[in-house]
């Protein structure tokens, strides 16, 4: 006589089984993902706090923060302007007296999620703080996550705070005056 009976998995078997795995993987890379940016993000934060012992640093020696050398944005000078290895060194000033041993940039490796920027503005900067205390820098840094938080403070003498958005941290050097 004849079995009638297969060893093996139905077609319905075998679909339920892919559609799981398929959901498994989706929500693994979409983990991966807001792990790799929160990772991006800590790189970030820990450049952040170079740049501004490189700036204090910097300050002490010479007396003021480092001038805008560098024009890529109406002032601004931009990290990684025009890609990693463009060659464009993000403020030129702290490379030059040996601050940096490399140049810090955004991990992205492009300007165009906001990157990294600086900028030096004169004393009385827009109105908002007394000229006597003198010329103050701002850092510019984008997040890819959520950073409700500053991480730095606005110094003594300024009107309020002065933040963008959730995804951004602004750092405000002393002022010099």
């Amino acid at each position: 006589m004849y079995n009638n009976s297969k060893n093996g998995f139905t077609l319905i078997e075998l679909l339920v089984v892919i559609s799981i795995i398929g959901t498994l993987s989706t929500i693994a890379m979409t983990s991966l993902n807001g792990a790799r940016a929160k990772a991006r993000d800590a790189v970030r934060i820990s450049d952040a706090e170079q740049i501004v012992i490189a700036l204090e640093i910097y300050r002490n020696t010479y007396g003021h923060y480092p001038y805008n050398t560098d024009n890529d944005n109406s002032g601004w000078d931009l990290g990684y302007s025009g890609g990693k290895d463009s060659g464009d060194v993000f403020i030129k000033p702290l490379v030059d007296a040996g601050l940096f041993s490399a140049t810090p940039g955004d991990p992205t490796n492009t300007a165009l999620l906001g990157g990294y920027y600086y900028y030096r503005y004169p004393a009385g900067y827009w109105g908002r703080c007394d000229p006597a205390l003198g010329a103050v820098y701002i850092l510019h840094i984008t997040f890819e996550t959520q950073n409700k938080e500053p991480i730095f403070s606005c110094p003594a003498g300024t009107n309020g705070t002065d933040t963008w958005s959730g995804t951004t941290l602004r750092a405000w050097g002393e002022f010099e005056g």
